[in-house]
């Protein structure tokens, strides 16, 4: 049994005419894949890099070519993404266990094998290594970035980041580091990632035009959110940060349940920000997800007020010794 390490690039819609004219959502047409394979023993064995050329998404975000270094030439010669996939497939072998770091490349992988219309019945469900990571550190449970990992275990490469293969040697580090065996023993298998039970989409939605991302945070038109079979206004809690630029919620219809919904705010060209609102069916993975993801935004929420309040006192503290020193000289 070998063990994958995967890592992806994937570029954005530059505006939201890219995004109307699709069959499905594609939050990111992925352009780069960068793949380790490790034996049982821990030794890397092979690694592979694939370029993409981008159908849907064909003009390079200025975001992505400056964060990744990829320019418009690298991908003019890359492969159909369907001849990635192939080459991946083949490149994996016949048996293996697949880490990703976070949850976002697996997602991207699915809604770029659901528009090629592609068959994934061959990836297995995936481990994400960051859960690993924070049981065998002692780290709280959360999305730390793959730079920081590295860094409290002392991994230093001499490569850049951001490109797919070298963050998938980097994550290979970090899984080199760890007891991956007792790690994959003690996962809850809950939390394995299958393209296969990726949340359903039901309802899809762009909306654009808001001169900053605030803007489109606090716009009725963006938390207004209608069941999709009557109209009706559904009513939730809030939205709960996913990540850096996703928040997602549990919006529930009287007549017909609960959805899970996720927005994601995006950056056009022009500085404008467009919003991608999607609602899918809420399984049970999809309740567990949106629960986790509350319950840790609550919990950073709460620690921010109490750094803040102890700032606070130590400010007043300070005053008043400021105030005491000065007459008694």
């Amino acid at each position: 049994m070998k063990y994958i390490v995967l890592d992806m690039e994937w570029n954005q819609a530059h505006s939201s005419r890219c995004v109307d004219s699709l069959p499905m959502p594609l939050s990111g047409e992925i352009i780069q894949i960068g793949a380790v394979k490790i034996g049982e023993d821990g030794a890397v064995e092979d690694t592979l890099r694939l370029n993409i050329k981008p159908c849907y998404y064909t003009k390079l975000h200025s975001g992505v070519r400056k964060l990744t270094g990829i320019t418009a030439e690298d991908l003019a010669n890359g492969l159909l993404f369907p001849d990635a996939a192939h080459d991946l497939k083949k490149w994996c072998g016949e048996e293996f266990t697949l880490f990703i770091w976070g949850f976002d490349d697996i997602a991207v992988l699915g809604e770029n094998m659901a528009i090629w219309n592609l068959d994934f019945s061959w990836i297995p469900p995936c481990y994400n290594l960051q859960f690993i990571y924070c049981a065998q550190t002692g780290s709280e449970k959360r999305q730390w970035t793959l730079t920081y990992a590295a860094e409290v275990l002392g991994i230093t490469l001499d490569i850049p980041a951001h490109d797919a293969l070298n963050d998938a040697l980097y994550t290979a580090a970090l899984l080199q580091k760890m007891d991956i065996k007792r790690g994959m023993a003690e996962y809850d298998p809950a939390d394995l990632l299958t393209l296969d039970e990726q949340f359903k989409v039901v309802d899809h939605i762009v909306l654009s035009g808001f001169a900053t991302k605030q803007e489109a945070q606090a716009s009725r038109k963006v938390r207004t959110i209608p069941c999709p079979i009557c109209g009706e206004r559904m009513k939730y809690d809030g939205f709960y940060r996913q990540n850096k630029s996703k928040r997602v919620s549990l919006p529930a219809c009287s007549l017909h349940g609960d959805y899970f919904c996720r927005i994601q705010f995006l950056k056009c060209e022009n500085g404008s920000y467009r919003v991608l609102r999607t609602l899918y069916e809420a399984d049970e993975k999809a309740k567990k997800y949106y629960t986790e993801k509350r319950d840790a935004a609550l919990a950073a929420e709460e620690k921010a007020k109490a750094s803040a309040k102890a700032a606070a006192r130590t400010s007043v503290h300070r005053r008043h010794k400021k105030v005491k020193e000065s007459k008694q000289a």
